[in-house]
């Protein structure tokens, strides 16, 4: 039998979104009869090339990449009530989104635990058309590295701003001790811009 995999999550989430049925068992990230059914359906809808399954679902995952489907995910799964599958499906786009899902997720298996916990929350208040507000983003810097008001200015105004706000902290971390004239880049999800970050001048 299949173990519960992130992956197999991550595609049961989407289909979740999408409105496809997944059976009794719900997101539970084994791709089971009730997954292909719905990952089928899916491929219909989307005119996608039936009788690939790996094609299937990555092009399927590849939607979170989308702050659109995101908004749109967050916005229909706020309105549903919080089962675990909801809140599930809520932590793929938070973590798609580029949040600390630290506490939302099994730290051996990545897979998303479908608690309302603090973190979550957090999250979820602070993302707007389905990417972390900029508010967020410079909180989540400052605590991160220690820059003061006149540095974070110097990394967020006048820049394009990345996709993420935790892998954001990390390039501005990086930027501290580097040389003035060094560029750090935020390490992005696949298919996310890859942003340079110059050391704010004095």
């Amino acid at each position: 039998m299949t173990k519960p995999n992130a992956q197999d999550q991550k595609l049961q989430a989407v289909l979740f979104m999408m409105g496809l049925p997944l059976g009794k068992d719900g997101i539970d990230g084994v791709r089971g009869s009730n997954t292909t059914i719905a990952m089928n359906a899916a491929a219909s809808s989307q005119k996608l090339p039936l009788g690939n399954a790996q094609v299937i679902q990555q092009a399927l995952i590849e939607k979170l990449k989308d702050p659109a489907f995101r908004e749109a995910g967050l916005a229909k799964l706020a309105g549903m009530p919080p089962t675990k599958d909801t809140i599930i499906a809520q932590q793929t786009i938070l973590a798609a989104a580029g949040h600390d899902v630290s506490r939302m997720q099994d730290p051996l298996t990545k897979m998303m635990n479908g608690r309302m916990n603090e973190q979550t929350q957090l999250a979820l208040a602070n993302t707007e058309n389905g990417k972390p507000t900029t508010g967020f983003m410079k909180e989540t810097v400052a605590k991160a590295t220690g820059m003061d008001d006149t540095k974070l200015a110097g990394l967020f105004d006048g820049k394009k701003l990345p996709e993420t706000g935790t892998q954001f902290a990390s390039a501005a971390s990086a930027t501290q001790s580097a040389p003035k004239t060094d560029v750090a880049a935020a390490p992005a999800p696949s298919g996310f811009v890859r942003v340079a970050l110059m050391t704010p001048s004095p």
